[in-house]
């Protein structure tokens, strides 16, 4: 009486087949989202490991914001980079959220980073939204600063100002009271010395 039919084992077996198919594209949709969180979580590591691959040092950090959290930690920015500059020395590696900063006291590297190599740093960070307030810091001066754009602008805009900065132009500029007067204050202040 209860025996099944041809039509009926079959729509057994397509009844067994969807579900089954219905999990494994459920499981496979599981396993590709924990391949992928895998993979941007070594990603994530991958890039706060980039100081110490090129063998500057560098305090451990969130895998998430970097340094931030420290730098809240200490009495501002500069607190916690006396502490660096104290445990590491005049050159040391922090990551800013998902950027690789360079924090240096040594004024040979400044030099040839601002000066002899300065035309290798095209995209340097503003400080300036990109997203929020687009329109209105477009128009802006803001935009217009040497410190701020970026690529193409940055490298018309050097070579239209470099021939402006020669040092026979910057002594012409120089006012020989001006040089007197910054002498003095250097001189007579508590937060300036001689390097």
């Amino acid at each position: 009486m209860n025996d099944f039919g041809r039509g009926d084992e079959f729509i057994v077996i397509l009844i067994l087949n969807l579900l089954f198919y219905k999990f494994t594209q459920f499981y496979s949709f599981i396993t590709l989202s924990a391949l992928l969180l895998c993979f941007w979580l070594w990603r994530l590591y991958d890039k706060k490991q980039y100081w110490q691959r090129k063998g500057v040092p560098c305090s451990p950090t969130n895998l998430f914001v970097g340094h931030m959290k420290e730098v809240r930690s200490y009495n501002g920015v500069i607190e916690f980079e006396k502490e660096q500059f104290k445990k590491f020395g005049n050159t040391y590696g922090m990551y800013f959220l998902d950027m690789n900063c360079l924090v240096t006291m040594d004024l040979d590297l400044i030099k040839q980073i601002c000066i002899k190599d300065f035309a290798h740093f095209p995209a340097r960070f503003s400080g300036l939204p990109d997203t929020q307030n687009k329109k209105i810091i477009q128009k802006s001066l803001l935009r217009s600063m040497v410190s701020v754009i970026q690529g193409d602008d940055w490298r018309r805009v050097r070579n239209r100002i470099t021939p402006a900065f020669t040092t026979g132009k910057l002594k012409k500029a120089r006012n020989e009271n001006f040089h007197n007067f910054l002498f003095s204050v250097l001189d007579n202040s508590n937060y300036c010395r001689k390097l």
